[in-house]
């Protein structure tokens, strides 16, 4: 124990030292399968991220004052930096197990909030900017952070033969963070479904083209996204794997939230575009109706009669 933070000796070694102990053929196996496996994981996280990251970059130079897209950025860089992280850990040098945990720990803290932030600012707007809505949708993000004072108070890091690099955590975290996620998802949920029904008496079925337009449906998949893997990191429903579903919902809400700001870009230019056409065809309407009324680009008084 260093002060309030739980120390083990395995966990204050990177992979790299790890490995290259002393060991008998099967556990060298063992522990050569587990660690390749993981790097494997780290690596198709970083590629994603550094995609999610260029994508993220593309939006920004159109808008670089939207909020939604300077965190749309943040949740892909830290993801690209906490990949990073982790495959240096198999080099020489390498960080320990613990700070690759914290690491972690620390991204999918940002991406909550991040997520939490673009939702909001959807539901927001949705909600003809009802303040009351920033105000109760504040509150439920202010215990995110205690996130980070769980993996790093009361949780054990330490590489083994089987699982690489772990993470034994208080059995309590996996609810706190269902806890927090399912009621600003409910919150959200509720504001994102009202203002459908409000469009469906508007405007009937031409609601679901809009909200096609506008990426509602990338909206809803983040929620769906976040509960269900909320869900099954809280009841353990893969066992010892059931920890990574905090990384897939943290890819799965970076590329969706992406796809959906992607989709409004998409609309706003098609819109653009045929507001363009619609223009010129009118001025060319106009041109042949005055060719018609003048003919040879005359003028009145060069018409027969004046």
């Amino acid at each position: 124990m260093w002060g309030f933070v739980p120390y083990h000796p395995e966990g204050e070694i990177s992979v790299w030292d790890f490995m290259t102990r002393p060991r008998t053929y099967e556990s060298a196996r063992r522990c050569l399968h587990s660690n390749a496996i993981q790097t494997a994981i780290n690596t198709m996280l970083a590629y994603i991220f550094l995609r999610n990251t260029w994508r993220s970059v593309m939006l920004l130079r159109t808008r670089t004052q939207s909020i939604a897209n300077w965190c749309c950025l943040i949740q892909a860089l830290v993801g690209v930096i906490m990949a990073c992280v982790n495959l240096s850990s198999i080099f020489p040098g390498g960080p320990p197990c613990r700070i690759n945990i914290w690491v972690c720990a620390f991204g999918i803290m940002v991406s909550g909030i991040c997520v939490s932030i673009c939702l909001l600012i959807k539901a927001y707007a949705a909600q003809n900017r009802d303040r009351r809505l920033v105000w109760a949708a504040g509150l439920l993000m202010v215990p995110q952070p205690g996130i980070i004072w769980i993996v790093w108070a009361s949780s054990i890091m330490l590489n083994t033969e089987k699982s690489a690099c772990i993470i034994l955590f208080p059995a309590y975290l996996p609810w706190y963070r269902f806890v927090l996620d399912l009621s600003i998802n409910l919150l959200f949920s509720a504001v994102f479904l009202y203002a459908v029904y409000r469009q469906y008496r508007l405007i009937g079925n031409r609601c679901w083209q809009k909200l096609g337009e506008g990426g509602a449906v990338f909206l809803f998949a983040v929620v769906l996204s976040n509960l269900v893997c909320t869900i099954i990191t809280a009841t353990s429903a893969f066992g010892p794997l059931s920890e990574m579903f905090f990384l897939i919902d943290w890819v799965a809400t970076s590329t969706l939230l992406i796809h959906q700001h992607e989709s409004i870009r998409s609309a706003f230019g098609s819109s653009h575009k045929k507001q363009l056409r619609n223009g010129n065809l009118s001025r060319f309407q106009s041109h042949s109706h005055a060719e018609k009324r003048w003919p040879n680009n005359g003028t009145p008084h060069d018409v027969p009669g004046h």
